[in-house]
């Protein structure tokens, strides 16, 4: 089943500075709470915050915390290593 995991980056010095991202793939294995799960843009394994099934779009949405960033700077760097390791902007997603 597809796997559509999502992530904020939230600048803590600016108010509505963020990048949202979204990386998606299929997998046989279902998300559960407590789980941690592995991406190579983190160093440790995180676990997700929300967890949602869908079944008419056939699809899990696991949603994780908040990236905190202090500068917006430093929150356009960590969004492009996202990038680097398959993430995607809204620009992206493909959605209609």
């Amino acid at each position: 089943m597809k796997i559509i995991m999502d992530i904020s980056i939230v600048c803590k010095s600016v108010a509505g500075e963020h990048a949202f991202l979204r990386k998606e793939f299929e997998s046989d294995i279902i998300p559960i709470p407590g789980m941690f799960i592995e991406d190579t843009a983190w160093k440790k394994p995180r676990k997700p915050a929300e967890i949602t099934c869908n079944f008419d779009g056939q699809y899990y949405h696991v949603q994780f915390e908040d990236v905190e960033i202090q500068k917006p700077d430093a929150l356009e760097r960590e969004a492009e290593m996202y990038r680097g390791h398959g993430w995607k902007s809204p620009s992206e997603w493909g959605l209609h």
